[in-house]
């Protein structure tokens, strides 16, 4: 069975044409962002200090919800060229130089849509045959 795989996007300002994505598995993406978060914190214990984080962290991991860690961009919305964004295009959209904290404020602020998958049709004229390329490669035919 192929993994199923969506996108989150994410606009920084509803008047402009850029557009920040990221590529995510839906199911496990719902839970991340509506997941539990745990407060982690300094205790002592029979005199003992345990040092324990301090923080917010999220029950499913962000490589479990991620496809990448990369960060897309186009300038022209949906219909436009998609690269993967820069680290100036990241800092200046993100108010945030580390490409993962940029990530999860993607995650948190962008809105999650069904990727197009790619189709793939065979030859549907099974009447010429099998065809021989220049290279000598055989193909069409079933």
């Amino acid at each position: 069975m192929v993994k199923s795989v969506s996108k989150v996007i994410y606009k920084p300002d509803s008047q402009s044409t850029d557009e920040y994505m990221a590529y995510v598995d839906p199911e496990q993406y719902k839970k991340w962002l509506e997941g539990e978060t745990s407060e982690i914190y300094l205790t002592h214990i029979n005199r003992l200090v345990v040092v324990m984080l301090t923080g917010s962290v999220r029950s499913i991991p962000l490589v479990d919800v991620v496809d990448s860690f990369d960060i897309f961009h186009s300038g022209q919305g949906a219909q436009g060229y998609l690269g993967k964004a820069s680290k100036q295009e990241i800092a200046a959209a993100f108010d945030e130089k580390n490409e993962t904290e940029a990530l999860q404020i993607l995650l948190q602020k962008g809105a999650l849509q069904k990727a197009e998958t790619i189709k793939q049709h065979g030859d549907t004229n099974q009447s010429r045959g099998a065809r021989i390329t220049s290279a000598g490669a055989v193909g069409g035919g079933r």
